[in-house]
Parts: C-alpha cells; structure tokens; sequence
C-alpha cells in the first residue's frame, strides 16, 4: 500500500512539473502523458533502492569509494534514458573540491579568567565545529543573539565595541528576525562577528544539546569529528567554539543570567541587553587540514520548444548518507535518501517518453550529510546552469515512509514543491538549497 501511495506522489509531481509554471491549482495542471506514468512502477523504484542501500555500497558516504559506485551508477541510467552530461566537458559528474580541518586536541585549549580567576579548558571540554587555527586573547562582549541586520530591524551590535574582543553569542533569532534564511553570512554568527571587528566567537549550546555535551560521548565525538567543507578562496575566518553548560554558566553569572534563563528567552524569541562581560578567553586552535574532492551527478535533457528549451525544470536529490562506524555498522540509508533518488531517477526516465517544452535538469547532490555541501556549490559558486533560467526546482528527500490514509501528521510529508519561478537569484539559491 505504501508503495502504492508513493508511486500515486510521484505521478503528482510529474504532473505539477508538466506545467513548469507557478504552481496552479490541480484541477488546471495539464495531464503527463498515460505512458509516462505507466514507467513509474513499484519493481523500478525497489531495485533503485535496493542496490543503492546495498551493504557493498557501505551507506555511501561521500568520501567513500561506494559514493563513487552509486554515482556511476546513477550516470549509466540517465546516459541510458537519453540524457547529456552537464558537467565539465560533457562529463555527468560536477566535481567540486573540500577541505578537511581536524583540531590537534593536544595542542587546543580555552582559558577563561572570571574574577581574576582562570580555569583551563582542554580541547573536548569545548568544541569547534568549523575550526580554524588560532591563538588569540581579548576581553569578552555578549552579543545578544549576534544579529546585525538593520534592513531587517534588528542589529545586536548596534553602538557595541567588539573590535578585537571574543564575542559570547546565544543560540537562536529574535521575534524581529520572521525569516532567518533571509540572513547573510555576514550578518549571523560568526560571520556578522568578523565584520564588526571581533577576534573569535565562543557560542552558548543550544537547549537540544544540553544533555548529549554533558555526556561522555560528548568528548569521544569531539576528538574525533572532522570539520569538511567546500575548498572556497580563503576568507577573513574567526575561530567559533562553543561551551557546554558549566562554563557558559560560569560567564553568564557575570550578566546575572543563567542558561536556562537564557534557553527560555530564545524560546520566547525574547530580546537581550548586548554587554561587556567581566571575563576575558584565551584561546588557543591548532588544526590540520587535507584537501579532497566529492562530486555532484548532473544530466539535462534537452525542450522541444526552441525558446523554452533555454528554461528548466530541475528535479535534484542527495545520493550521499553517512561513514561506517568504527565498529564497522553500515547506515545503509534506503530511506535518507536512497527513496529520494530513486523518485527523481523514476521521474527522470518518466520525461523522456513525452519531452516537455522546457528542458529538464537532473542533479544529484553529494556531501548533503556534511552540510548541504553539493548543493551550496552548485547554488553559489558554480551553477550547472544560471539560477535564473531554473522555473522550478522538486527536490525530494526520504519519501520512503509515506502517511497512511488519514493521517495527517506534516511531519510525515513526503514531497515538497518549491515554487521558484520569477524569482531573483538570490531566492532561488535559498530554496534550491532546502
């Protein structure tokens, strides 16, 4: 029966992408060929899953050798229905470069002096999930929710020195702020940080972290987490480290605050007073970093239309999931997102019996685990084709669970249409990345 209801989303969406307009109600959506649906079967949909959820693929963690064997095998298909590489020189595959960055915990550490008092911190007791070498010391500055977006009416450094300080940052985004996607790197986090002047940021944990970094797993984690991420040219990059609850209590005394003080607030979305604080952090990163490569798989078939065929219709899915533990456990990830691939390669062969106007655009995203890496490459630094062009995007993530009849809990969505047509580039990077 579920497979059922997935086979009958999978007709929704091609009917919807049939249309390739601002999405219109169901009843104006004209109809995709009977043929078309009649390829979207159960048994094709089952043995996408099967194999790309094989033990031999080990979970298809994009630095494995099974990634590159789940992407030769998606490319096989789509050169098999018919379409073109959109990748360099014709190539089914996007490649873009990473870097890997992983502390040396004997040679980190976080000092901070409260009081005249200074307490030691060994690298594992705080964390850096982005790390960049450093060695820097300065008094510290809280800095509210760290917001600085006046175009948005709200600017947590507003009359704030920070310039050359460490700034403390809490979790969250203020009623003020109803979109948080519409900020820019530089107006969040550390980024908003750097810009106003701020050596490193030190991060208050968030509530649904509070008991895993109390927890002994916590530290295994941190020694052994890898930061990746895209081989970008070099930016002004401040260290960002953030605490678990002792020491953020210890430096949120000095505002007569408390974490859980400060956890309520975020929850209400309330404001906060941006401060100096009587403290000051010392801290110290050393990391390694190791280049390395992932790649996107990228296909289009071309419209029939001559002036259409310039549009697209693009239909995108990760194809990555997570490394074999060190116990050697496979995540095979049939659901996230062996389903979602399959769905779009279902799809993919479906357009080719009827070729629509418009020209359709495959991409499969690597690094999607690793934070969103595939796509963010193909968005903002080398699109397959001008985001413009793109009329609207189906990106399809674990369809492998669908609601029973009746149920109407919106967690268990299946597909999700982003309507981006007409839109300016900048929303386009926003949606497509989602």
């Amino acid at each position: 029966m579920m497979t059922v209801l997935r086979t009958r989303a999978l007709a929704v969406a091609l009917t919807a992408l049939v249309a390739a307009a601002p999405l219109a109600s169901a009843s104006s959506l004209a109809k995709p060929p009977a043929a078309a649906l009649e390829l979207i079967t159960p048994v094709e949909l089952r043995q996408h899953v099967e194999f790309l959820a094989s033990p031999e693929l080990g979970g298809r963690y994009s630095l494995s050798p099974g990634l590159q064997i789940a992407a030769r095998y998606l490319a096989s298909r789509l050169e098999s229905y018919g379409y073109r590489g959109a990748g360099p020189n014709g190539s089914y595959y996007q490649p873009f470069d990473l870097v890997k960055k992983k502390v040396k915990a004997d040679a980190s550490s976080l000092k901070l002096t409260v009081d005249g008092k200074t307490t030691a911190y060994p690298y594992g007791e705080f964390a850096s999930m982005s790390p960049v070498t450093a060695d820097v010391e300065g008094p510290i500055v809280f800095a509210g929710y760290g917001i600085s977006a006046p175009e948005l009416n709200h600017d947590d450094y507003k009359g704030l020195d920070v310039r050359d300080k460490v700034v403390l940052l809490a979790p969250g985004v203020p009623k003020s702020i109803e979109d948080s996607s519409k900020l820019k790197p530089e107006q969040s986090g550390a980024g908003a940080a750097a810009a106003h002047g701020a050596k490193a940021v030190i991060s208050l944990p968030p509530l649904q972290y509070s008991q895993f970094v109390t927890s002994p797993e916590f530290k295994t984690f941190v020694l052994d987490y890898e930061g990746i991420g895209l081989a970008t040219p070099a930016e002004a990059a401040i260290p960002s480290v953030f605490l678990p609850p002792a020491p953020a209590n210890q430096l949120l005394a000095e505002l007569d605050l408390s974490l859980d003080t400060v956890w309520k607030m975020v929850n209400d979305k309330a404001s906060m007073e941006p401060r100096a604080i009587a403290a000051a952090a010392d801290l110290e990163l050393d990391v390694v970093n190791e280049s390395t490569t992932a790649q996107n798989v990228v296909a289009i078939l071309e419209g029939t239309d001559p002036k259409l065929k310039d549009e697209y219709i693009s239909l995108s899915a990760h194809y990555d999931h997570v490394k074999t533990n060190a116990k050697g456990q496979i995540y095979p990830g049939a659901d996230d997102d062996a389903s979602g691939t399959a769905a779009v390669l279902a799809l993919a062969r479906a357009f080719t019996v009827e070729r629509p106007k418009r020209s359709v655009l495959i991409i499969f995203h690597a690094a999607e685990e690793l934070g969103l890496l595939g796509s963010a490459y193909n968005a903002d630094v080398s699109p397959v084709v001008p985001l413009d062009k793109i009329v609207v995007n189906l990106n399809i993530d674990m369809i492998g669970r669908s609601r029973a009849e009746g149920d109407q809990d919106k967690r268990k969505s299946c597909l999700g249409l982003l309507p981006i047509s007409r839109q300016p580039a900048a929303s386009i990077q926003r949606n497509y990345r989602t």
